[in-house]
């Protein structure tokens, strides 16, 4: 809706004079906008800054172990958590927990009294921020379950197995690997007497999938799993078992196995015989992505002729570099003439 103003004018003979100009009062428009504007921005801020109504918002809180030094001066550690956090709804007002962060609560567990191996429940203490409104209404169970021992220290061999192979159409795949330094191919690891016992191997478990872009890699500061003298994984979850990766170097080279045909390529073959090979295929080997470009082994003989059997050893030289075959490999040729 336009808003009019009024002007009014005296003319010489001091009449007044009314009219109306249809100027719309822009202005006042305006300044009626910006108070409406300040009282919103005003009452949002009141509502995030200064509410006082208790909410309730819930997290998940990582449990703290203190007491692990006096622990370990007494020769001993823990290991099989149940858990390493707890889920806890806070309540209190909307202000304080707009206020606080997460790091800023505590969930601890002191173990520093424990002198003999065993296992354990112990309780969980909660505290929230100092000076704030907030309470801890509902959680998890406040206990921690666990077991310690003897701690334990061990030299292994460190074996490695490449898995997760790429889908490249291809046979099969083999790896070789080797140490920078032939010295590590061992690891020494620590930990609770009872796991350590069990350990016999440490295994590095190669993600193959980066054959997919290159053909060979070298790792350090890798993780590893364990095995028993069955070579059967060794149940490590919720236990610390420290050792080191940083030093060793492993490196990986992938080799994919692959079946081509054999075809014969015939130079001079005026009469049109049909080459007959001893084989109709060959398995070749490299690197994968050397491998992804070849589709065949081809034989070149210089002339046919029937009843003529030609032997041909199979060579790298007739195939792309960085492919092979297998030494001492005969295919033989014969010839026939084509079926009237």
């Amino acid at each position: 809706m336009k808003q009019y103003e009024l002007i009014k004018d005296t003319d010489e003979n001091g009449n007044e004079n009314i009219s109306v100009s249809d100027k719309p009062k822009r202005r006042l428009d305006l300044v009626g906008r910006l108070v409406c504007l300040l009282i919103a921005v005003v009452i949002w801020l009141w509502t995030v800054n200064f509410n006082d109504t208790d909410v309730t918002e819930t997290m998940v809180l990582k449990i703290q172990i203190t007491g692990l030094d006096a622990l370990e001066d007494n020769g001993m550690m823990i290991y099989g958590l149940d858990k390493r956090e707890i889920t806890v709804t806070v309540k209190g007002s909307n202000r304080d927990l707009k206020k606080y962060k997460e790091s800023e609560y505590k969930v601890t567990v002191d173990v520093g009294a424990i002198n003999e191996v065993g296992q354990y429940t112990l309780p969980l203490s909660v505290t929230t921020p100092t000076g704030s409104s907030l309470t801890i209404a509902e959680s998890e169970p406040l206990n921690v379950n666990f077991s310690t021992d003897y701690i334990a220290e061990k030299t292994v061999p460190l074996d490695v197995q490449v898995i997760n192979y790429p889908s490249l159409g291809l046979v099969s795949y083999t790896y070789e690997h080797q140490f920078a330094d032939p010295d590590s191919d061992n690891v020494t690891i620590r930990g609770p007497k009872t796991v350590i016992d069990l350990i016999e191997t440490a295994r590095f478990n190669v993600d193959g999938s980066f054959a997919m872009n290159t053909d060979s890699k070298t790792f350090s500061g890798f993780a590893l799993s364990f095995l028993d003298k069955n070579l059967n994984p060794v149940n490590v979850d919720g236990t610390e078992i420290d050792y080191s990766t940083e030093e060793i170097e492993v490196n990986v080279d992938i080799f994919a196995h692959k079946q081509v045909p054999v075809r014969v390529e015939i130079l001079d073959d005026k009469n049109k015989l049909i080459a007959k090979p001893s084989s109709d295929a060959i398995e070749v080997w490299g690197a994968p992505s050397e491998i992804m470009v070849i589709s065949e082994y081809v034989i070149t003989i210089e002339k046919a002729e029937v009843g003529k059997i030609t032997p041909h050893e199979v060579s790298n030289k007739d195939l792309p570099d960085g492919v092979n075959v297998k030494e001492n490999v005969i295919i033989t040729v014969s010839f026939e003439e084509p079926a009237e």
